[in-house]
């Protein structure tokens, strides 16, 4: 007697017992009822940018009966696998690949235009990794534009954690960017990345801060965290380029690391900051951190500051950091 024929009547049971978690009509989208909706693919971490305050998923949460606790609801997403936007993982990203959108890559998660700073839209949630990886980001910004850049544009009284973006192909690649761009988070306020690390290709323009992890931290947190990677800034940039953070400013920093190259090329009559660890640095706590990485700044006409840690610090304190 063949034992499937034995076991198909309870499996056809269970299964018509179970729900359908289809990707927009989940039965549960909190499983352990930890307040974090879960991400299962690209395209629900794509529906983030729809829900940036954590409350939802798909416009199709409704708290009362998809799985949020009660009464407080859900307050963020975490990851609960691997992610991968080579999505035919055939070692090239092109057309071929779900998030190619036309050559630009992926589109970051919360943003504003400098020029219409009024018309903000941050992520404003929590953002929990649980430890995995998104692997192969690739943002090319083919014109000149004033947004952020990364995987996050803007956060806001955010937070994001226990993360790692790495993989061969992982490019941020915006070189005529007014707006700061990093790998991870292009600008963050009043928000706390900890527990990151990112292995990535990251290139900045005119903007406000050029970082491998972090473009610019405004009154933020930063710790547990590291870069290696390669970091470059291009055009007029006066903020800063950093391995890890290209500007920070009235922060903490703690228990970072930066290795790979930082370098910084632009000849005309301009400032050039740039760092290992940290483009330019005000008003920040910066304690246990370290930085391997090397740093080629081209002088030009304008004034350069380059350093193996720091390219520019006013204000703050500086404990047991070194090359």
């Amino acid at each position: 007697m063949k034992l499937s024929h034995l076991f198909l009547p309870s499996v056809l049971a269970l299964a018509t017992a179970l729900p359908v978690y289809a990707e927009d009509g989940r039965a549960d989208y909190d499983l352990d009822d930890n307040g974090l909706i879960e991400i299962n693919d690209l395209a629900d971490l794509n529906e983030i940018r729809n829900n940036l305050d954590g409350t939802a998923l798909y416009d199709d949460l409704d708290a009362s009966n998809n799985g949020c606790p009660q009464p407080d609801g859900c307050h963020g997403f975490e990851l609960t696998t691997d992610l991968d936007f080579d999505t035919n993982g055939d070692g090239v990203i092109d057309e071929n690949d779900d998030y190619w959108n036309n050559g630009e890559g992926w589109e970051p998660i919360g943003n504003y235009q400098i020029s219409n700073a009024g018309a903000e839209t941050p992520f404003t949630a929590v953002f929990n990794g649980n430890d995995h990886r998104i692997l192969n980001l690739y943002i090319h910004c083919s014109a000149s534009d004033d947004y952020q850049h990364g995987l996050f544009g803007f956060i806001r009284n955010a937070s994001i954690s226990n993360l790692e973006l790495s993989g061969e192909l992982t490019s941020v690649d915006c070189p005529l960017a007014e707006g700061a761009v990093g790998g991870l988070v292009g600008e963050m306020d009043s928000s706390d990345v900890t527990h990151t690390h990112i292995n990535a290709t990251v290139i900045g323009g005119d903007g406000t801060g050029v970082g491998g992890l972090i473009g610019k931290a405004e009154d933020s947190s930063v710790s547990y965290s590291s870069s290696d990677s390669r970091v470059t800034g291009l055009g007029k940039l006066r903020s800063g380029v950093g391995g890890l953070i290209g500007f920070i400013e009235n922060s903490s920093a703690s228990n970072l690391e930066s290795s790979g190259h930082v370098q910084r090329t632009y000849t005309d009559d301009v400032f050039t900051i740039i760092g290992g660890l940290m483009g330019t640095a005000y008003d920040t706590d910066v304690i246990l951190s370290h930085s391997s990485a090397s740093v080629d700044a081209t002088e030009g006409e304008g004034y350069t500051h380059a350093g193996g840690l720091l390219g520019s610090l006013d204000g703050g304190n500086w404990r047991r950091v070194m090359l």
